[in-house]
């Protein structure tokens, strides 16, 4: 009997581990690319205050300026 409930066990295991998860992986992206996201998300969020998203995001405002001119040209 407990040799049967093993089995059952194992199989239950192999079949959980084996089916596909429910959620998709996220896409791979590079520093670069999440850096994109995250600074064209908060500047969205600010209504376009360049002031405030450098304050969200811990930069000057001097990067934020540099990396909207760098996606514009992109």
């Amino acid at each position: 009997m407990a040799g049967e409930t093993d089995n059952v066990i194992d199989e239950s295991v192999v079949a959980m581990f084996a089916t596909k998860p429910a959620v998709a992986a996220p896409q791979e992206q590079s520093l670069r690319e999440l850096q994109r996201t995250q600074l064209r998300s908060v500047y969205a969020e600010t209504g376009g205050n360049i002031s405030e998203t450098a304050r969200r995001l811990g930069v000057c405002r001097n990067t934020v300026y540099r990396a909207l001119e760098d996606n514009a040209e992109q």
